[in-house]
């Protein structure tokens, strides 16, 4: 297993004019909103940095009217895996291209069929966020797809150890990158004041606001009851907002119980449910919030935990298995899982603390510094070059 460190040395040792493979991005599984956008962030800083790359995309998706409006080389294909299998096993051998490159763990299956049918093809998975294994058979054929990658680039120390713990993936292919954070997340990346975010998102403005993103599961009821504890138990004055963010399942049935939840605890009017499913939504939460909750597993992994400190907000999130030694030493508060006493005492000691968010923002700052978009794509296109050779 190899670091994003050993790559960013091979793009300091390789000479100015070295003639960079061509390169295939496959894209046709209905990509998720969050990882439509890294996919193409990546495509496009590839290209600035010289890699001749094409997309290969489903017709009619928005990555390919993103790809036309934007100039990037993009190939079209129509729905249906034994036809595109044939069409891209005879348009990467006519076009010479000898790497592929994947982002979506939907498109491992095709991924897998080409490098079967040919040409020789060197393949790179560039994982942006966990394997959805839906059973343990899924899990075998999942396990059997791997055998075919030669590169995988795991966000984290902690998912490459879950692919060779649950995969028994050879850790000699897997390199460790540091995930890019998305423009416009954090409070130091845009514009908008507290205030205003706060007015566009039809929220109190002087009240402490205590904010959840959604990503699905029981977290949002956690955190409801958690405000119930802070306010009679601690006298606090804040209020809760919970916001559905890109990548959290639309299922109105689960905010219907979130609305019952706080009318039996009587706090429904300092509950604040605002189920918009857009990246522009989820910038103004960072902004309006004034501490940040992670209060399930689901919420506090390496990913979601990195972005909830790159806002700027001090973070109180609970304690998950998978989430990394260096990001937990810079959380404003930790709790066990399902332990709303303790959520709600490091609630309290946050929110009361006047110095948290001077030291959130100093978190936020090297965050970004660590995780910016021109030295991830650096870093990844030094590991291709490096494969392809």
């Amino acid at each position: 297993m190899k670091t994003a460190s050993s790559a960013a040395s091979w793009s300091t040792i390789q000479p100015q004019d070295v003639h960079k493979s061509p390169v295939a991005l496959l894209c046709l599984s209905e990509y998720w909103r969050g990882l439509e956008e890294q996919t193409f962030r990546l495509a496009s800083q590839l290209r600035d940095d010289g890699h001749p790359l094409t997309l290969l995309v489903r017709a009619g998706s928005p990555l390919q009217q993103q790809a036309q409006a934007h100039g990037l080389p993009s190939l079209a294909l129509p729905a249906g895996t034994g036809r595109t299998v044939l069409q891209l096993s005879a348009w990467l051998r006519r076009e010479k291209v000898g790497l592929l490159l994947t982002t979506h763990p939907m498109d491992l299956g095709i991924a897998t069929l080409l490098k079967l049918a040919g040409p020789p093809l060197r393949w790179v998975h560039h994982q942006a966020e966990p394997l959805p294994v839906r059973s343990p058979r899924h899990g075998r054929w999942l396990t059997w797809q791997l055998r075919f990658v030669d590169a995988w680039l795991a966000p984290t120390m902690a998912q490459a150890h879950y692919l060779r713990r649950q995969h028994a993936f050879d850790l000699r292919r897997i390199w460790v990158v540091a995930p890019a954070l998305p423009p416009g997340l954090g409070c130091a990346e845009t514009s908008c004041s507290p205030p205003t975010a706060r007015r566009l998102l039809d929220l109190p403005q002087t009240v402490p606001l205590v904010g959840v993103l959604d990503r699905g599961g029981e977290g949002a009821a956690f955190a409801v009851e958690a405000l119930y504890h802070l306010r009679q138990e601690y006298g606090s004055a804040a209020e809760l907002v919970v916001v559905g963010g890109p990548d959290s399942p639309d299922c109105p049935a689960r905010w219907d119980r979130m609305r019952k939840v706080a009318l039996q605890l009587h706090v429904e009017q300092f509950v604040h449910l605002r189920p918009l499913h857009n990246g522009y939504a989820s910038a103004l939460f960072f902004r309006a919030a004034t501490a940040l909750l992670l209060p399930a597993p689901a919420d506090a992994t390496d990913l979601p935990l990195l972005h909830a400190l790159a806002s700027g907000c001090p973070v109180v999130s609970c304690a998950s298995t998978e989430t990394g030694t260096s990001a937990t030493q810079q959380l404003a508060g930790q709790f066990p899982v399902h332990d709303v006493v303790a959520c709600v005492r490091g609630l309290a000691r946050v929110l009361g603390d006047a110095t948290a968010p001077d030291r959130a923002q100093q978190v936020a700052a090297g965050i970004w510094r660590q995780h910016n978009a021109a030295e991830h794509a650096q870093q990844v296109g030094a590991i291709l070059e490096y494969v392809s050779h």
